[in-house]
């Protein structure tokens, strides 16, 4: 069990959910969650829209991500550490984009309650960070707008875990060989 809030789309909101990622440690026998993270909509690259909803403790965001994460978390890190080592690329070079993101803040409504992210955004593709009630909360969108965007808090993991099981059962399905 973990002491993380978990938050992610609404429960009116009709789409596939799925556990994400997650980053923990052990300590004295004690499971410590640090970071996770729910999917909504696809969990596939190019075969959908999909929202990755983080909450993270405050020291212990940035791990994982598609390459506009990766970018969005140097960006992020350059800021606070100007003089900090590269995160995950061998140089400035490979770290470069094709197209440069563009930088913005933008209002996601969570719990009723406006709050405003840092957004790094590049075609229908973007990040964005917040801290939100002593968390960090990093949302990655491959295809959702974020006009409008509303998250919660999410009580019941139950949905998420029904997904992901459903998931791995239809891989589990499409992996059998043929007889």
């Amino acid at each position: 069990r973990s002491s993380l809030p978990r938050y992610g789309l609404p429960a009116d909101w009709q789409g596939a959910r799925f556990l994400g990622g997650s980053y923990s440690s052990h300590r004295r026998g004690r499971h410590n969650a640090h970071s996770l993270s729910l999917v909504h909509g696809s969990n596939i690259e190019g075969q959908g829209p999909s929202l990755i909803v983080e909450t993270a403790e405050p020291d212990q965001s940035g791990f994982g991500g598609g390459p506009l994460r990766m970018l969005a978390e140097e960006t992020w890190l350059r800021e606070r550490e100007p003089d900090s080592p590269l995160l995950g690329f061998d140089s400035r070079e490979e770290m470069q984009p094709l197209r440069p993101p563009s930088r913005g803040r933008a209002i996601v409504t969570i719990d009723d309650e406006p709050v405003s992210f840092d957004i790094v955004g590049q075609g229908e593709e973007w990040v964005g960070r917040a801290s939100f009630m002593g968390f960090v909360l990093t949302i990655e969108s491959r295809g959702f707008p974020i006009e409008g965007l509303r998250l919660a808090r999410v009580k019941d993991p139950e949905p998420y875990i029904a997904g992901s099981r459903a998931q791995l059962k239809k891989w589990e399905d499409n992996a059998r060989p043929f007889d």
